[in-house]
């Protein structure tokens, strides 16, 4: 074994089963990592955590420099709470899948979950990020999850979404915002500043898609509503929408209380 191998064991303890200890700033964890304790990583210039596999959070909270990401992942990762991922530039970025569970993605200068691939957020609390709550190049796919008061679009999808038993409310720009199909179940989605869920298609159920349009550009320079879309939404079980809108044409579709 190589001198530097040696010191790189010392400087990062790692258990009998593989499991890599996090308990320093601009470390890389390769498989499962377990954070030992807070993280204060906001006088480095660098990302507090390179992570290739998983990490586990164990309820303590990371904070990032705001010019570098908190946690940078290289291919599929997975973060798992509880805990809080706080302070940087983008909070988790992926160039891959990204996972988050049950974790709170907080106050970062950028997006609080960025994801080249697919993003998964199951339980997770995304708020008062100054880009996205969350940005996926490709699907998004959220259960259970908050996702407020971010500067930009709260959830925003190249390809396709799915919101179960979601709250979406007072971001920015759009609520949700899908290049593709936008499923929207048991989902509250108010208060954003421009359109509520935008997509090509949307379906709801159970959902409530009111007081969206919030900004004083609606109606002037922006076409806003809580339900946009290019083709007619289709609505199954007891929705409630304020006001809807055709992207292509304009207009309303005639499905929500103020059409």
């Amino acid at each position: 074994m190589t001198r530097a191998i040696v010191l790189l064991l010392l400087a990062w303890p790692v258990l009998a089963n593989g499991t890599v200890l996090v308990t320093g700033c601009g470390q890389t964890v390769r498989g499962v990592g377990e954070l030992t304790g807070d993280l204060d990583c906001s006088g480095i210039t660098d990302e507090a955590v390179r992570l290739t596999g998983r990490l586990h959070l164990n309820g303590f909270t990371i904070t990032g420099n705001p010019a570098h990401d908190v946690v940078e992942c290289s291919g599929g990762c997975m973060v798992e709470g509880p805990g809080t991922i706080t302070g940087g530039s983008e909070g988790v970025i992926g160039n891959g899948h990204v996972r988050i569970v049950d974790v709170t993605v907080t106050l970062n200068t950028g997006d609080g979950i960025h994801a080249d691939s697919n993003a998964r957020v199951t339980g997770g609390t995304v708020t008062d990020n100054a880009g996205d709550g969350i940005r996926s190049n490709r699907g998004a796919r959220l259960y259970d999850s908050v996702v407020s008061g971010n500067v930009g679009t709260g959830v925003q999808a190249d390809v396709g979404a799915v919101l179960n038993g979601c709250t979406v409310t007072a971001n920015g720009a759009d609520g949700v915002t899908a290049g593709g199909t936008l499923r929207v179940r048991e989902t509250v989605v108010g208060g954003n500043a421009l359109d509520g869920v935008r997509g090509r298609r949307v379906v709801l159920r159970d959902a409530t898609l009111t007081g969206n349009a919030t900004s004083a550009s609606c109606g002037v320079t922006d076409d806003c509503a809580d339900v946009a879309s290019a083709a007619p939404p289709r609505l199954y079980g007891t929705n409630a929408c304020g006001t809807s809108r055709d992207v292509v044409l304009g207009g309303p579709w005639g499905v929500c209380t103020n059409d």
